[in-house]
C-alpha cells in the first residue's frame, strides 16, 4: 500500500511539474519585457539601427565627399595637360628657332631659286630678319655673295669664278620689311639652291 501511495504521489508531482513548465514555456515573451542593460531590448535594438544608420551615412558622405574631390583632381589633371602641351609645342617652337641661330645670333639656310627670281616682284630668300651681315653662295658659276650694313648699305661683294666685283645692292637684292629678296636676275639664277648665312 505505501509503495501504491508512493507511486501516486510520484505521478502527481510529475503532472504538476509538466503543466507548470508547459504553462510557462507557452508565454510569449516580447522584446519590450526583457531588459537588457537597465533599459529594454527593443531600445537597445532602436539605438543599435541609429547608430548604423548614421554611420552608413556618415560613410555615404565621406565616399561622396572623396568622389567629389577625385572628379575635382581629375579636371585640374586635364587642364594642367592641356596647359603641358602648350607649353611643350612652344618649346619645340623656340628649341627649332634656336636649332636655326647659333652663338653669334646667325641664321644658317637654304632657299629654293624659281622663274620669280627673275622678275621685279622678285623671290624670297630668307624672311625672320633684315640681316646686317649676308653671305650667299650659290653652285651657278661658283658664285658668292657678301653683304656687310657696317662697309656699305648700298652696295655688296660678289665674287664668281675668282673676280671679286663690287655692285649697287638694289640691282639684285631687296632688303624689305623681314625678308631679303632676289629679283631681276638673269635664267642661270632661276633654278637650283642657295645656301646662306644671316646675321643680324
Amino acid at each position: 500500500m505505501k509503495i501504491l501511495k508512493s507511486r501516486i504521489l510520484l505521478v502527481i508531482v510529475t503532472i504538476i511539474l509538466t503543466g507548470s513548465i508547459s504553462v510557462y514555456a507557452a508565454r510569449k515573451y516580447y522584446a519590450s519585457d526583457i531588459e537588457y542593460k537597465e533599459t529594454t531590448l527593443d531600445k537597445a535594438l532602436d539605438t543599435l539601427y541609429t547608430t548604423q544608420n548614421t554611420t552608413v551615412n556618415n560613410l555615404n558622405s565621406q565616399i561622396t565627399s572623396k568622389d567629389q574631390a577625385i572628379s575635382n583632381l581629375n579636371n585640374q589633371i586635364t587642364t594642367l595637360t592641356g596647359q603641358v602641351s602648350a607649353k611643350d609645342a612652344t618649346i619645340s617652337d623656340l628649341q627649332t628657332q634656336l636649332n636655326g641661330i647659333s652663338t653669334t645670333d646667325c641664321i644658317r639656310g637654304t632657299a629654293t631659286l624659281t622663274s620669280a627670281c627673275g622678275t621685279n616682284s622678285g623671290c624670297v630668300i630668307e624672311n625672320k630678319f633684315i640681316p646686317s651681315f649676308l653671305a650667299i653662295q650659290v653652285d651657278v658659276y661658283n658664285y658668292t655673295f657678301i653683304y656687310d650694313k657696317k662697309r656699305s648699305t648700298t652696295h655688296y661683294f660678289e665674287s664668281s669664278n675668282g673676280k671679286l666685283s663690287w655692285y649697287v645692292l638694289d640691282d639684285y637684292y631687296r632688303m624689305l620689311e623681314n625678308s631679303v629678296i632676289l629679283h631681276n636676275v638673269g635664267q642661270a639664277y632661276q633654278s637650283g639652291t642657295i645656301t646662306y648665312i644671316a646675321c643680324r
